[in-house]
């Protein structure tokens, strides 16, 4: 596995205290960090016809750290980026394209600071529920972030590859859950 090809890519993490119907060894398990209560970050190896999940034995194995194999990540994910087109309607920035990565575009801080700066000039709230789903609406706008909580409502809990029912915001470099207070 090529880890410089990795792509940074949130999947929802589940927390369960059941025996799981089949043990991995810990070389074997998926290599992912922390993220969200509801999500974190996996990598996935770009394998040209599918994409395989990096193991903690190939993390292992690796000459990187946590730090740097997340900064090649979202490097990889740029590249992803400029395939995914956005639309606005209605006050909200739809975003769609590769069916895989759309919700991890939150990792990639330029879009935020830059790229869409002027369409939510008081700060973002995002939906995420599913993986290809990432509805975004500027802070201030009550209409905006409605829709986004109808939007997760309908996906929310019978949709494919689901992330989060909660919205987010960013903090800092990390989006957080929001709460309208």
């Amino acid at each position: 596995m090529n880890i410089e090809k990795s792509i940074a890519y949130f999947k929802q993490t589940f927390y369960s205290d059941a025996k799981p119907d089949i043990e991995l060894d810990k070389e074997d398990a998926p290599f992912c960090l922390n993220y969200s209560d509801d999500f974190s970050v996996f990598f996935l190896c770009d394998c040209g016809d599918h994409y395989a999940v990096m193991q903690e034995k190939h993390f292992k194995e690796s000459s990187f750290s946590a730090d740097e194999l997340l900064a090649i990540g979202i490097g990889n994910l740029r590249a992803v980026a400029d395939e995914i087109k956005i639309n606005q309607n209605e006050g909200l920035l739809y975003f769609s394209g590769s069916g895989d990565f759309e919700a991890s575009l939150l990792l990639v801080p330029e879009i935020w600071s830059d790229w869409l700066a002027e369409y939510c000039p008081n700060g973002y709230v995002a939906a995420i529920p599913a993986r290809d789903i990432l509805v975004v609406s500027d802070k201030h706008n009550e209409s905006g972030i409605e829709k986004l909580i109808s939007i997760i409502e309908r996906i929310w809990p019978d949709g494919d590859h689901l992330l989060s029912n909660s919205l987010y915001h960013q903090s800092g470099q990390k989006w957080v859950p929001y709460k309208n207070a």
